[in-house]
């Protein structure tokens, strides 16, 4: 009897330990359900944007008027009264009762911020309207499935520039703010987590936001803002790149590519590989970190392999986490170079294919030009070794281009005397 009792007194405490240890770990998250894929969206009111937005994640309302009245660059789909909108609607309202019903295990004093730092795991309580002044800390602790739940029983604002930070692998999409009143995003501030509120949502101009801005009832309106969502799998949506190629010049290769927006972006790895298994690190260029322009990036690899390669980037936020860039390849006979010889040009002068004159070329041509940029001579280069006459140019300085593939590979000077 008595091995009994103290076998259920064992069970008992580890059962308490373990809810305590999930609790402190996991926290309580809502179903988002159709809400999920939204960076913003209202159940019931108006959606108006003014000035230049972008936005990563859905758009909508499914009951008001939706005005684009500025510009809108979006990285998602705009649901305005449809299947989707309706579905979120009833999604929305169910994740809000969920959020209302949890129990607070910390009641906090207002306003917010200061450098707080807040703990996962816990319900955090305020009784009426806050707001929240200079920087609220969310320490995820090293765990990245942390969850943040902080309740407000009225309305929430927040101060310009003020700030919500999360260190030690906190996830903005783990963190849940339930809003019992309109919510209003002060100028320039950055505010990270999911709101959901009863009432107006409104991002004053230059307010950032990572995470979500849904309400079940209410008007939303934006000011020149950058907002990004999560992913239906609850991760942040990557950096938007809106290009990235690689081509061969001087037997080199150079990568380019475009960003539509950033937020938190720390660097691109650039990545090589002749598989498409394995790949190896070239380089790294620091991001923009925070940015709602297009801005344009370059790398050369001045060691490229000498056969098909392809080539990846890797982009890593400040928090850690990373995304890959869809592959572009780099066909082997861009990346060989070229002798043009002799210079001072004579009566004949020749096109080598430095690795190898046994090697065919597609879509070749020689071009060269005077000193005023025009056009003098255009000869096909279609083998390892190219021999063409060039005993009627004057004296003078030329400049040349090898074009393969409507990609110019390789330039240089070249005299007659």
């Amino acid at each position: 009897m008595k091995k009994k009792h103290a076998f259920i007194f064992v069970s008992v405490i580890l059962s308490l330990i373990l809810s305590l240890l999930t609790k402190f770990s996991y926290g309580q998250a809502p179903a988002l359900g159709s809400t999920d894929s939204f960076a913003l969206f209202t159940a019931t009111g108006a959606f108006t944007l003014n000035g230049s937005n972008t936005v990563f994640g859905d758009v909508g309302t499914d009951n008001g008027a939706f005005t684009i009245a500025g510009s809108l660059t979006l990285s998602g789909t705009q649901h305005v009264q449809d299947t989707k909108s309706a579905a979120a609607a009833t999604d929305v309202s169910t994740a809000y009762t969920f959020l209302s019903s949890l129990t607070c295990d910390s009641t906090l004093t207002t306003p917010l911020g200061n450098n707080r730092v807040l703990v996962p795991g816990v319900v955090y309580c305020i009784t009426n309207a806050t707001a929240l002044n200079g920087n609220l800390i969310l320490d995820g602790q090293n765990n990245p499935s942390s969850i943040f739940n902080i309740n407000i029983n009225g309305t929430l604002s927040t101060d310009s520039s003020s700030t919500v930070t999360l260190i030690n692998g906190a996830s903005f999409c783990n963190v849940y703010w339930q809003v019992n009143g309109a919510v209003s995003l002060g100028g320039n501030s950055y505010f990270r987590g999911t709101v959901i509120a009863n009432g107006a949502i409104s991002l004053l101009n230059q307010a950032q936001l990572e995470g979500r801005a849904l309400s079940i009832g209410g008007d939303i309106t934006t000011n020149e803002n950058n907002a990004v969502g999560c992913d239906i799998y609850g991760m942040p949506l990557p950096v938007q790149l809106t290009k990235f190629t690689a081509k061969a010049i001087d037997a080199n290769v150079q990568l380019d590519w475009s960003t539509a927006s950033e937020i938190n972006n720390h660097y691109f790895t650039v990545q090589r590989s002749t598989d498409l298994i394995s790949f190896q690190e070239v380089g790294n260029i620091l991001g923009a970190v925070n940015s709602s322009a297009i801005r344009h990036y370059s790398f050369i690899d001045y060691n490229p392999y000498k056969v098909l390669s392809y080539y990846r980037l890797m982009q890593t936020d400040f928090n850690g986490q990373f995304t890959y860039s869809d592959i572009v390849k780099v066909n082997p006979t861009k990346i060989f170079g070229f002798s043009i010889f002799p210079n001072p040009i004579g009566a004949l002068t020749t096109v080598l294919l430095e690795e190898g004159a046994d090697g065919k070329i597609n879509n070749g041509e020689f071009r060269l030009y005077n000193i005023f940029g025009e056009e003098i001579m255009n000869t096909s280069i279609s083998e390892g070794i190219t021999t063409f006459r060039t005993n009627h140019l004057v004296a003078g300085v030329y400049f040349y281009k090898i074009i393969i593939d409507n990609n110019m590979i390789q330039s240089g000077k070249m005299i007659a005397q």
